[in-house]
């Protein structure tokens, strides 16, 4: 490698105080040896000096060379961080981990808490760019405090981000109403049709239906339709059940044919609060 000539061409700049030349070497990467000898010939540009020719001087200096997997590039930074997916319960803190030279293989921990210092972690242990850290047992309606801490591989430096702030979502009163009615007859066998309209925004869980029990006589006869488990803010379920009456026609007067039903409902929220409620009313039969 010779970037210089003998007319000093190419060469720092002749009569410069201070100068600086960049030369860049290039290597097969399969092949990187480990350190390069570089020389630098330093010469006076003076024609002659008291009669004698210009002088020059040779000096060489090892470099030693490193992959850049090698290389440590310094502190991890955050980058990208916001939360998200937040319920009355939980939330998702998710980030990307990177240093001067690019992504950072790193793992992390996001501390949390309603207040300070931090009471609880979530951690993602597997070494990755980009992480998803799950908060857990939080509580509704509530501010919280939460900072990440991450550490990367194989030089172990380390980034922290600076506190910040989210809020769970609030569960209100779930309101399930009987919204309608409907049956048919088959002899003495009443099908007969509630529907069951969840009036909140929050979800009711684990919902079930019993007790059921009516009047003139008649008896329960088991549950025809299925409720789902589960019955999303402004969606209806409908449960179907038998009535076997004894006779028809029943009851006499202003109640013939007449038949009073009851039936209780139960179900809870996402923060496992248990409601029940009863529902009752009558239904002429043709």
């Amino acid at each position: 490698f010779d970037e210089g000539g003998a007319d000093l061409s190419g060469l720092l700049n002749a009569g410069s105080k201070d100068a600086m030349q960049v030369y860049k070497f290039q290597f097969d990467p399969n092949n990187i040896p480990s350190a390069i000898t570089v020389g630098l010939t330093v010469a006076s540009n003076i024609v002659q000096v008291n009669g004698q020719p210009p002088k020059t001087a040779t000096l060489f200096k090892q470099i030693p060379l490193k992959k850049n997997s090698d290389v440590n590039a310094g502190s991890v930074q955050i980058k990208n961080l916001y939360v998200h997916n937040i319920t009355v319960t939980t939330a998702i803190v998710s980030f990307d981990t990177a240093n001067v030279s690019g992504p950072d293989l790193s793992t992390a921990t996001v501390s949390y808490g309603a207040s300070l210092p931090y009471s609880s972690t979530g951690t993602d242990g597997l070494l990755s760019t980009h992480h998803d850290v799950l908060l857990t047992n939080l509580t509704q309606n509530t501010v919280y405090n939460y900072k990440v801490d991450v550490k990367d591989s194989p030089f172990g430096n380390l980034g922290s981000s600076s506190n910040a702030t989210f809020k769970t979502q609030a569960t209100g009163s779930i309101v399930m109403s009987l919204t309608g009615t409907s049956y048919s007859r088959n002899g003495l066998v009443v099908t007969m049709s509630y529907k069951i309209t969840n009036a909140s925004v929050s979800d009711a869980l684990n919902c079930s239906f019993g007790n059921f029990a009516a009047n003139n006589g008649a008896t329960f006869g088991g549950t025809v339709g299925v409720t789902p488990s589960t019955i999303l803010g402004g969606q209806t379920a409908v449960v179907t059940v038998k009535w076997n009456l004894t006779s028809f026609p029943f009851g006499s007067g202003t109640g013939t044919n007449k038949l009073g039903w009851t039936f209780k409902a139960n179900w809870k929220n996402s923060l496992n609060n248990t409601f029940s409620k009863t529902y009752s009313g009558a239904s002429f039969i043709n």
